[in-house]
């Protein structure tokens, strides 16, 4: 339906906390794909950290953490390595 069509595509409003945080994560609220969870899980198997993840995908560490938690992988590598 149109309705929905419309909702879909309209301008994503952020709070100037997400603002703020998006300054340092750029894509930070920003939904994921399929092809950036294989992008997790890959980097993942390789031995990378949450962080370094996060670095290059442009988000936050604890969303690493919790897309890890998702995909069923592993949690012990920690926002802070």
């Amino acid at each position: 339906p149109d309705h929905l069509r419309l909702a879909t595509t309209a301008p994503r409003r952020f709070s100037e906390y997400q603002l703020e945080v998006r300054t340092r994560h750029p894509r930070a609220y920003d939904p994921g794909s399929d092809a950036e969870d294989q992008r997790v899980i890959e980097l993942h198997a390789s031995g990378r950290t949450a962080v370094h993840i996060a670095a290059e995908l442009e988000r936050q560490p604890q969303a690493i953490l919790a897309r890890f938690e998702r995909l069923g992988l592993a949690t012990h590598q920690t926002a802070a390595s």
